[in-house]
């Protein structure tokens, strides 16, 4: 947040995994296991899409203050 003018100027996708035995994996420890099995493509794009589709839910719920670059 810009302490000035009090708009949002950045964002950050943070990615968990949930795993049923394990619970909480931090991804530090997945991502460099999902960038060695190729995996890490398909993750970006998951990422990637879920992240359009909640800054888009922000939008239409009229959270103007989002400037999306």
């Amino acid at each position: 947040m810009d302490a000035v003018s009090g708009k949002v100027i950045g964002l950050e996708a943070l990615l968990r995994w949930y795993h049923p035995e394990f619970g909480l994996v931090n991804s530090d420890v997945f991502i460099p296991i999902a960038e060695s099995s190729s995996l890490i493509v398909d993750i970006g794009d998951w990422v990637i899409k879920n992240a359009c589709e909640q800054a888009r839910s922000w939008l239409e719920r009229g959270r103007r203050s989002i400037e999306l670059q």
